[in-house]
């Protein structure tokens, strides 16, 4: 008789030592607040462990029998087959050898940082800062057989989900674990080099946005004096204050269509953040439309940007989101989109800044266009 699988105490100590474990390690900031931002659990069904691109799972008895050093370099790896989205970017490639490209690239990764792998990682260091797909045609074919029957640990994606919806994810998660990794001051170098110049792609803008709005906020500020507020050189007296009225609120209308594609959706969202961080805007609307408005998030902090899940993948149609701004009338309408779509009917008489992908071509009826290369860029 099979005998009822349990969590016991023993069990989620020790996962939750090899957890501290990364987060004590001097340095270690980035990596551990990916740690944290992951569910991690058991599951007796598996082998060794194994991440769905979200979530790590790992064998008890896989777990137990290592030492606490190589349970903290396991934690580690898988969380790091996260970081580099190893589950989605590996659709066009044979299974057991793309698994193993992944590994040589992370356990490299591990090693420099001071951890410990467990028995039997893969380590070649002439593979030295290439990512997977480069490391992947230069493996000799047996290294493919004899990656049978080894630690396979990169599941199917997360159920459910799309790939460009867990890839958001992440980058929310990379994003908050470089900036915690800057603020504690962490030394020069501990961010894997791929991951640092993947998340400075994120954080750093195409569009020069405070010079694209400088304008609509001097439009929408007000300067003078108000008797609403108390002067604070002379608290208990009433006298006039000057005030000035902040751009409130930006709606970002951002195309999901089919003719977007997932790395332009990125740098869509990135450029989105980037106006958050910086303009820091009371009050920011997300929308995502195809022939119609999929959906209307409000975004306060970065945070928020995880709830924001891709919908979409239809046709293209403008004039829901003009129906939208002229009864809602932001501050500013900025329009993510390829532009690949029939002129607009309605003019929602607010002001409108149309950023335009790989499409020179295109003019609008009102507003100001901005032409971009999004679909240049490196992923």
């Amino acid at each position: 008789m099979n005998l009822p699988s349990v969590v016991t105490p023993e069990m989620v100590q020790a996962l939750s030592l090899a957890k501290i474990g990364i987060m004590t390690k001097p340095d270690s900031v980035f990596f551990a607040t990916i740690c944290m931002a992951l569910e991690h659990k058991w599951d007796w069904d598996i082998p060794t462990a194994r991440t769905d691109g979200l979530s790590v799972s790992y064998n008890p008895d896989f777990f137990m029998a290592l030492t606490k050093n190589e349970r903290i370099g396991l934690v580690l790896h898988e969380i790091l087959h996260v970081a580099f989205f190893h589950v989605g970017r590996g659709d066009n490639f044979t299974p057991y050898r793309w698994n193993m490209a992944c590994d040589y690239v992370i356990n490299l990764i591990i090693i420099r940082a001071g951890f410990t792998l467990p028995d039997g990682g893969l380590v070649n260091r002439k593979y030295s800062g290439m990512a997977a797909e480069e490391v992947y045609p230069l493996m000799p074919e047996e290294d493919e057989a004899a990656a049978i029957g080894t630690m396979q640990d990169l599941g199917d994606p997360a159920a459910d989900t799309e790939n460009i919806s867990v890839q958001h994810q992440i980058d929310n998660i990379l994003v908050q674990a470089a900036m915690q990794s800057k603020q504690q001051n962490n030394a020069a170098g501990t961010i894997p080099g791929q991951l640092e110049r993947y998340v400075d792609r994120l954080l750093k803008p195409i569009v020069p946005w405070y010079r694209v709005l400088k304008n609509h906020m001097s439009q929408r500020a007000k300067s003078g004096y108000s008797y609403t507020r108390i002067n604070r050189r002379a608290p208990d007296t009433l006298l006039p204050s000057r005030y000035s009225v902040e751009l409130c609120d930006i709606a970002f209308a951002v195309d999901s269509s089919g003719s977007v594609t997932e790395k332009e959706f990125s740098h869509y969202i990135s450029e989105s953040i980037h106006v958050l961080k910086t303009l820091k805007p009371k009050i920011m609307k997300f929308l995502q439309f195809d022939t119609e408005i999929k959906s209307v998030d409000n975004l306060k902090t970065l945070r928020d940007f995880k709830k924001i899940t891709f919908t979409g993948r239809g046709g293209t149609k403008i004039d829901p989101v003009m129906e939208w701004a002229a009864r809602e009338k932001p501050a500013v309408l900025i329009i993510f989109t390829d532009g690949c779509f029939k002129q607009p009917s309605i003019n929602p008489k607010v002001p409108t800044v149309w950023v335009i992908d790989n499409n020179p071509e295109f003019t609008a009826p009102f507003g100001k266009v901005i032409h971009f290369n999004f679909s240049s860029l490196q992923a």
